[in-house]
């Protein structure tokens, strides 16, 4: 770590539940396209009620695959990064979007409890109107609240609160 980063912490989607349930739907979606392109395709019957062209099944399949594929590898991969150095907030959800927020425009910070589902609709990178303001999180429940300049507001999921407030006390010399 460089010797002015006042806390870093990183975080990624391996809950359970999120698995148990992406994993089989992508699964599916895999299996029953791949199945309808054998059927189809190589059996020469057509797949459904209403088939689609062969041409309409392997477009359907491709885009079927590309997300059976794709979001599982995007899920795996994705992650927040929260570092505080001595100037700034950084905040990376890789590999969506990256923020650096100089710490002057943070007015005040405190650790808090919340309902990702109920107050931000879930997690990542939520927004709840003004009076919320928006949300970078990953799992849990807890985090720091930060109030900016201009009344935004700003949530950031941490699994280690408490040491995300300190770094903003230790960086404004409070």
């Amino acid at each position: 770590m460089n010797s002015n980063v006042l806390f870093e912490e990183k975080q990624h989607f391996r809950q359970t539940w999120l698995w148990m349930t992406l994993l089989p739907m992508s699964l599916l979606l895999l299996v029953v396209f791949g199945l309808g392109l054998y059927q189809q395709l190589y059996l020469g019957k057509p797949f459904g009620n209403n088939p689609m062209s062969n041409d309409g099944l392997v477009i359907a399949a491709s885009v079927a695959a590309l997300f059976g594929i794709g979001l599982p590898f995007l899920f795996y991969h994705m992650k927040l990064v929260v570092r505080v150095d001595s100037r700034y907030l950084h905040i990376s959800f890789l590999p969506l979007r990256r923020k650096r927020i100089p710490l002057s425009e943070v007015v005040r910070w405190e650790e808090c409890t919340y309902h990702p589902l109920r107050e931000f609709g879930g997690w990542g990178i939520r927004y709840a109107g003004k009076k919320k303001g928006w949300a970078y999180n990953v799992s849990g429940n807890q985090g720091v609240q930060l109030e900016l300049t201009a009344g935004k507001r700003l949530l950031i999921g941490s699994q280690r609160p408490h040491e995300l407030a300190e770094a903003f006390k230790r960086a404004k010399n409070i």
